[in-house]
């Protein structure tokens, strides 16, 4: 899949880190998610998300929102329980903070820092 070369993943405490670079739109988000399912890097146990996009350019707009919500919805047993995290340092900020406050159903938030990220998911996931 060409999509592959603009993410890569980690693991670290119970937190899958997905690493964005280049440019990035929602179907190259979508298509990491896929791999983490088709993985099974998504389990049991695991606490949380956390989608770094500090490395990429992100081009998504409002619209495309909608497109990650029904694809979340789709797959809220794998997701549901998760606490998702989405780490931008540009002005684009606003699209997970947009998210967050229209999708109550799914425990998400948006960062400026990887730390930041990383300490609400351990302090405030179960």
């Amino acid at each position: 899949m060409e999509n592959e070369n603009r993410y890569q993943y980690k693991m670290d405490d119970g937190i899958v880190i997905q690493y964005f670079k280049g440019p990035v739109n929602i179907d190259d988000i979508i298509s990491s998610w896929d791999n983490l399912f088709r993985k099974e890097i998504v389990h049991p146990g695991l606490k949380g998300v956390i989608s770094d996009f500090t490395g990429a350019g992100l081009d998504i707009e409002m619209k495309d929102l909608l497109t990650m919500r029904e694809f979340l919805l789709k797959n809220s047993k794998l997701v549901k329980s998760l606490c998702l995290a989405q780490v931008v340092d540009s002005p684009k900020i606003v699209m997970p903070l947009y998210f967050e406050n229209e999708n109550p159903e799914f425990t998400t938030r948006g960062f400026s820092t990887l730390e930041a990220a990383k300490m609400w998911i351990l302090d405030s996931c179960p």
